[in-house]
């Protein structure tokens, strides 16, 4: 592997957890609350050692996760495509 992609690999995962930092919380909050002034109880949880701070963790790298299954899908479906 060459820099090129090592660094497109990682601002790919910054840009990623810093979308599942902002972003997530807000949506979480859409759909678990009625009021949007909850969203920022998502912090104190994330960093305690609370039993829910492990999913709140999981929430944070989901965006990564995500992409990195549909990057894998799309590699596997161009492959797929050559062998035929």
């Amino acid at each position: 592997m060459n820099k090129k992609i090592v660094a497109r690999e990682w601002l790919i995962f910054l840009v990623s957890i810093c979308f599942g930092l902002i972003i997530v919380p807000f949506f979480l909050c859409l759909y678990f609350s009625d009021e949007l002034k909850d969203w920022w109880f998502f912090y104190p949880v994330l960093i305690g050692e609370e039993s829910d701070s492990t999913l709140a963790r999981v929430f944070v790298i989901a965006p990564y996760i995500i992409l990195q299954i549909i990057r894998s899908i799309v590699w596997a479906k161009k492959q797929f495509k050559n062998d035929i």
